[in-house]
C-alpha cells in the first residue's frame, strides 16, 4: 500500500467555502459547501471532532480486504456527501485512494460503472487507473461490468464529449485541437494579429523577443481560460499590462474561432459550458451522465492530477 506523505493545502474558489480537515501525514481533505451553510469550529484548534463533518461510509468488503487504510485514505474513500478536494504530494497514495473511492461508490450502489469517470493527465496513468480498479474489483469480488466505466485523460474525455456534442458549441465540423507545441506555433503564425508590434521595445509591455512573448502570453491565455476570467474585464483594467494581455487574449480567441481550432484549456471550458447549459435536463456525455466533478485529488506538484467523477445527475454550475 502506498503511504500518505507530503504537505498539502486546500484551494476553494468563491462563492464556495471549504471545510478543510488536516489529516495525518500532511494530506488535506476539503469538502465544499454553498455560502450561508454553517461552519463548525476548527477541529484542530478545539481538539474535538468537527460537528458538521459527514460520516464516512465504506463498504464492508473494502474494510475487510484493505484493513490498513490510513485515516486520510478512509476519509477520502468513504466520503459521499458532495464535492471533495484533496491536495497531497507525490507518493501520498493518490491513485490508491481514488481507485478505492470509485470502487466504494460501486459497491454501495451509489453509482453504476457508466456513471463514473476517472481522469488523469497522461494515457499511461489512465491505463493504470483502469487496471488497478479492475484488480481491486476482483479482490473484493465486485461483479459489475467495468468496461462501461470511463478512464481517460482529462483532455481526451473533453475531446470525446465535444466530438459527440459539437453541434451544441461554436466549433465547426472537423475542428482541430492544439497541443502544447502547436498552440505555440499557432500564436507564432498569428503573431502580428494577436500580439502586435512592440511598444518601447517590449511586446505586450513585458517581453523583449517574439518567442518569449509567445511563451509568456500562452501561459496567461491558458490561465485566463482555466480560471473563467472575462477577458473584457482585463481589457478594461487600469493596469497597462493587464489591459494589453486582455486585449491580446480577445484577439487569440477570435483567431481560434476563425480557424476552427481550440486548445486544451478551451476544451475544458467548453465542456463546462455544455454542462451548465444542460440545466436540469438529462444529457448524456460520451455514455456518462453529465454533472460537476464532485471529487478530486490534486497534488501540490503538477505531475499527476487524478479525479473521480460520480456523474449520476445534472447539476447547475458550482
Amino acid at each position: 500500500m502506498e503511504s500518505a506523505a507530503g504537505a498539502g493545502r486546500a484551494i476553494h474558489p468563491p462563492p464556495w467555502r471549504s471545510s478543510a480537515l488536516a489529516l495525518p501525514r500532511g494530506v488535506i481533505v476539503s469538502s465544499t459547501r454553498a455560502e450561508g451553510d454553517r461552519e463548525a469550529p476548527d477541529a484542530a484548534a478545539s481538539g474535538r471532532p468537527r460537528q458538521d463533518t459527514p460520516l464516512r461510509t465504506i463498504a464492508p468488503a473494502i474494510l475487510n480486504h484493505y484493513p490498513d487504510l490510513s485515516e486520510a485514505q478512509r476519509e477520502i474513500v468513504g466520503y459521499l456527501d458532495g464535492p471533495l478536494l484533496v491536495i497531497a504530494g507525490p507518493g501520498s497514495g493518490k491513485t490508491y485512494s481514488i481507485v478505492l473511492r470509485a470502487l466504494n461508490l460501486l459497491l454501495l450502489e451509489k453509482a453504476r460503472p457508466n456513471e463514473l469517470v476517472l481522469c488523469t493527465f497522461t494515457e499511461k496513468a489512465a491505463f493504470e487507473l483502469r487496471d488497478r480498479l479492475a484488480a481491486a474489483a476482483r479482490k473484493v469480488r465486485y461483479t459489475g461490468d467495468l468496461s462501461e466505466l470511463t478512464a481517460s485523460t482529462i483532455h481526451g474525455f473533453c475531446n470525446r464529449v465535444l466530438t459527440q456534442h459539437r453541434h451544441r458549441t461554436e466549433l465547426g465540423h472537423n475542428f482541430d485541437t492544439l497541443n502544447e507545441l502547436t498552440q505555440l506555433l499557432f500564436i507564432f503564425e498569428h503573431f502580428d494579429e494577436i500580439v502586435g508590434p512592440p511598444e518601447n521595445n517590449l511586446f505586450l509591455l513585458r517581453w523583449k523577443t517574439r518567442w518569449t512573448a509567445i511563451e509568456g502570453a500562452r501561459g496567461y491565455f491558458d490561465k485566463i481560460t482555466e480560471e473563467l476570467i472575462e477577458y473584457e474585464q482585463l481589457a478594461g483594467a487600469t493596469d497597462p499590462f493587464l489591459r494589453a494581455i486582455g486585449t491580446a487574449y480577445g484577439r487569440y480567441e477570435r483567431a481560434l474561432r476563425d480557424s476552427n481550432r481550440t486548445d486544451f484549456a478551451h476544451l475544458q471550458r467548453l465542456v463546462l459550458q455544455l454542462i451548465d447549459n444542460a440545466g436540469t435536463a438529462a444529457m448524456t456525455l460520451s455514455g456518462t451522465r453529465a454533472g460537476p466533478m464532485p471529487s478530486m485529488i490534486r497534488p501540490n506538484t503538477p505531475a499527476v492530477h487524478l479525479a473521480a467523477c460520480h456523474c449520476s445527475s445534472i447539476a447547475t454550475k458550482a
